[in-house]
This record gives C-alpha cells, sequence and structure tokens, in this order.
C-alpha cells in the first residue's frame, strides 16, 4: 500500500525511506515523498497523503471531496485554528493567529464591528 505526501511528516520510529530528512533531532518524510507500508492509509485518511496506488486507494475508500475535507482539517490543526473560527478561515477572513493569538487578516478579512455585543 503506497502514500504520496502532500505535507512534511515525522517518520514513526522504525521508518527507514531514502528520502527521510533530519529536523529538531525528529525524522520527517519530505512533500512528494512515496511511502509503501500497510499503514500508509491512515495518513490519506489523516488529510497528509494521497494514494498512490490502486490499493490503498480502495483502503481509504474516500471520494476526491472526502479528501480535500480531510485535508483542509488538517491543515486546521496544524495551524491550531479554534473551532469557532474554522468557518472563518475556510472563508479567508483570517490565516491564522499571530504570536499573541491575535487574528491574522486574511484577503477575505472583515473588520470587526466594536458596536456589535453578540
Amino acid at each position: 500500500m503506497k502514500v504520496k505526501f502532500i505535507r512534511e511528516v515525522a517518520a514513526f520510529a522504525s521508518a527507514d525511506h531514502p528520502d527521510l530528512f533530519e529536523r529538531d533531532g525528529r525524522r520527517w518524510f519530505p512533500v512528494g515523498a512515496i511511502m509503501e507500508d500497510p499503514r500508509a492509509v491512515n495518513h490519506v485518511i489523516l488529510g497528509n497523503a494521497v494514494p498512490a496506488d490502486e490499493e490503498c486507494e480502495i483502503a481509504a475508500n474516500m471520494t476526491p471531496e472526502k479528501m480535500k475535507t480531510a485535508q483542509a482539517a488538517q491543515e486546521m490543526a496544524l495551524k491550531g485554528i479554534e473551532p469557532e473560527d474554522r468557518q472563518r478561515y475556510r472563508n479567508g477572513e483570517i490565516l491564522g493567529y499571530d504570536e499573541d493569538g491575535n487574528d491574522i487578516p486574511g484577503p477575505n478579512w472583515i473588520e470587526p464591528d466594536d458596536t456589535d455585543d453578540d
């Protein structure tokens, strides 16, 4: 079962792959690396990879829309987007948060209305 990574992913301890690189004392799979492992389908389900063979495609049993949803959810989780802000992130109103926890305005930023009590 094979997957192709769409984002950098930390490798499990026993992973052995020619494309692994080290950062911060951990080993990582780079974007574009293809991994073959019986557990590889989990990376598709979590939104870190896409199937790279038919076996994985069948095991994942996900439509392209479901994979896109999983990928977006993983991106928001990695950026620390709070559940109450996820729709604003999807709408492009925010890109994430700065180091103080304030919104980083996105391309569709809506200036807050200070008179609104909601």
